[in-house]
């Protein structure tokens, strides 16, 4: 599976955009993480997935890290997007102005 991480402002969009962008080319899955769950009453290890009449399926969970969904997602897909999350052994694109000084 190919990844590749977008952090930044806009991240979630780019990560829109080239997932259209590769769905002729394979299987993508996105990864939001920059989206904050404030909901107390979620256990530590739940999977919440929502399937839409057109069998699309959006999924939340908890007691996994970015890597572990990661390594879940790669046996089923060919291109793993990851919005606001950046690691250093994936190749990441940061949008937005560099810091003052660099």
């Amino acid at each position: 599976m190919q990844t590749l991480c977008v952090s930044g402002p806009g991240a979630t969009e780019v990560v829109d955009a080239l997932a259209d962008r590769l769905a002729d080319a394979g299987r993508v899955a996105t990864v939001n993480c920059t989206v904050e769950t404030t909901d107390e009453s979620t256990s530590a290890d739940t999977t919440e997935i929502r399937v839409a009449p057109d069998g699309s399926w959006v999924g939340e969970g908890t007691g996994q890290s970015p890597m572990d969904l990661l390594d879940s997602l790669a046996a089923d897909h060919d291109y793993a997007l990851v919005a606001g999350w950046r690691h250093h052994r994936l190749p990441t694109v940061l949008l937005g102005e560099p810091p003052v000084g660099s």
